[in-house]
Parts: C-alpha cells; sequence; structure tokens
C-alpha cells in the first residue's frame, strides 16, 4: 500500500514538473539562438512554472498555460504533497463488497472546489464528496497530455526573431 501512494504522489510530483519544463522550452525557444563557439547561460535556468508570465502567448486556451482547474489541481496536490505530506493522513485502499463479492478497490481524493482543497478553520483533506483517485486520475492525465501537446505546438508557432543564426559555417 505504501508504493501505492508513493506513486500516486510521484505523479503529481511529474506533472508538475512537466509545467515547469515547458516554461523552460518556451523561453529557449523564444530566444534568438547563438553561435555555440562556447556553452552560453541558458535564459531558462532558475525559471519555474511560476515564471510562465515571461512568455509571451501565458494565458492561451488550451494549453498549460492557461488559468484552469486542471493545473490548479496539479498545483495544489504536489504543493501539499511535497510540504505537507501524503493525501491522506490514514492512507488506506477502501474495498466496496456487493452481495458479499468483492466489487471496487478504490482511493479517495481529496475534497476540491476549483482545484484548490476545500478547507474548514484552517483544516482540509475532506473526504465527504467520496471522490476516487481511479476515476479521476485517468481524465486528469488525458486532459493534461492534449493539453501539453497545444502548448508544444504554442511552442514551436511562437514567432522568432529574424535574426536567429542556426550554426553559422
Amino acid at each position: 500500500m505504501t508504493q501505492l501512494f508513493a506513486n500516486i504522489s510521484f505523479v503529481f510530483i511529474r506533472l508538475h514538473s512537466l509545467l515547469d519544463y515547458c516554461v523552460k522550452l518556451a523561453i529557449e525557444a523564444a530566444r534568438p539562438l547563438a553561435a555555440f563557439q562556447n556553452y552560453t547561460r541558458m535564459a531558462s535556468r532558475g525559471r519555474q512554472f511560476s515564471d510562465r508570465k515571461n512568455v509571451t502567448w501565458n494565458g492561451s486556451q488550451g494549453t498549460l498555460f492557461e488559468d484552469c482547474e486542471l493545473v490548479r489541481t496539479v498545483e495544489t496536490l504536489r504543493n501539499h504533497i511535497v510540504h505537507d505530506g501524503l493525501l491522506d493522513a490514514l492512507a488506506k485502499v477502501y474495498e466496496r463488497y456487493s452481495e458479499g463479492a468483492l466489487a471496487e478497490r478504490f482511493i479517495l481524493f481529496p475534497d476540491m472546489t476549483g482545484g484548490r482543497l476545500d478547507s474548514f478553520v484552517k483544516r482540509n483533506l475532506f473526504y465527504g464528496r467520496e471522490d476516487k483517485v481511479n476515476l479521476r486520475l485517468t481524465t486528469l492525465i488525458s486532459e493534461f497530455w492534449v493539453r501539453l501537446a497545444e502548448t508544444l505546438r504554442m511552442v514551436e508557432a511562437d514567432p522568432r526573431p529574424a535574426d536567429r543564426v542556426a550554426n553559422p559555417a
């Protein structure tokens, strides 16, 4: 069970890393190429997803740079996992039986509204909606990949300065 929760946590940490990588890629793609006789310092060095405001097409619809519930969910869960620990204080795989037979195993997903954890009097991680990770995760990852593909199309289509030099001979 510990391995299962570690894998779920890893998914959200990795998705957030991909958000950082998209910003770095967009910043580098928009910068004029150097001659490469020496290694130049990368313009995206030290940049993170919060630096997406430096990308000219930040906020574009359908991309990972759009302010949407999916990105807020990934950010919220990653930050909670990294800074506060597990998604469930009592990490448990629940089982539902029907007519005496095991019908389903599931992990509860914390209650969220608009991509943010529901909270009450400085407490969060409520599970009243009985939202299940195994039902949400596939949809969440599918939407992430669709937005990632659109983000990469925007990186490719980003107008570059006319003075870009590939590799001068």
